[in-house]
């Protein structure tokens, strides 16, 4: 049979390096998430774009839309956009 591992008691210090790497993960984790999201708006406006998906909603074009509708920029749009292209 296995003996049970004594569980070592961490220093303050030694808690503060173990929370910091949780942290660490938990971040990289959210990085990543955002990244792909990212990438998941861009397919969409890249998609909106392509197809003139805007103009059933009777917008002039796709800056006009991602203004009124989005609320996001011409220079968010196109990174947006470029980001997915550049992938």
């Amino acid at each position: 049979m296995k003996k049970a591992k004594a569980k070592r008691k961490l220093s303050p210090e030694g808690k503060a390096v173990q929370e910091m790497n949780q942290m660490t993960w938990r971040l990289l984790g959210e990085f990543k998430r955002t990244q792909l999201q990212y990438l998941r708006i861009g397919a969409l406006l890249k998609e909106v774009r392509d197809r003139k998906m805007y103009a059933a909603l009777h917008f002039a074009g796709i800056e006009d839309y991602a203004a009124k509708r989005l609320h996001i920029g011409k220079t968010t749009l196109y990174q947006y956009i470029q980001v997915y292209d550049w992938v």
